[in-house]
């Protein structure tokens, strides 16, 4: 089964969150949280589109003034590739 753009925002976001809460750090956490709830909520592509352009531009925040793991990045590149798709 192909997995949708929808639902690979939503996994990746997923992992930011439970990665986030198991270094026991705050960072992220709510827009994580927010993005699952918007996610959850579109419908249409172009919504879905706009919620990752938004995800993005939250996500290079917390690069320039916070901190990601290794394996957070990963996902956070993962994430700017989908934006290209």
């Amino acid at each position: 089964m192909k997995t949708t753009k929808k639902n690979e925002i939503k996994e990746l976001a997923q992992e930011l969150l439970n990665s986030a809460k198991e270094r026991d750090t705050n960072q992220g956490v709510a827009i994580y949280n927010k993005i699952l709830e918007l996610v959850k909520e579109a419908e249409k592509r172009e919504d879905i589109d706009a919620i990752l352009v938004k995800f993005n531009k939250a996500l290079s925040g917390i690069e320039a003034h916070g901190y990601f793991t290794d394996d957070e990045y990963s996902l956070v590149i993962k994430l700017r590739e989908l934006e290209l798709e």
